[in-house]
């Protein structure tokens, strides 16, 4: 039983911490809501399937000029 506790409360620091981490990160990429998609650090600034293709393009161009 006191196993079972051990792992219960070492699983809820773990969440704790993750979520922590998300938080963090979408504080520092400037994350308002979600879904955010990024491509290579990019945001995706409207979401659609054309947006994102054109994205991942140019990125795709931009990794070749390098």
């Amino acid at each position: 039983m006191l196993f079972r506790s051990w792992i219960l409360i070492f699983s809820a620091w773990l969440t704790a911490n993750v979520i922590a981490q998300d938080l963090t990160d979408a504080q520092t990429l400037n994350v308002a809501m979600t879904p955010v998609y990024f491509v290579n650090g990019k945001p995706l600034p409207s979401f659609g399937i054309e947006q994102l293709k054109g994205l991942v393009d140019q990125a795709l161009s931009d990794s070749r000029t390098k």
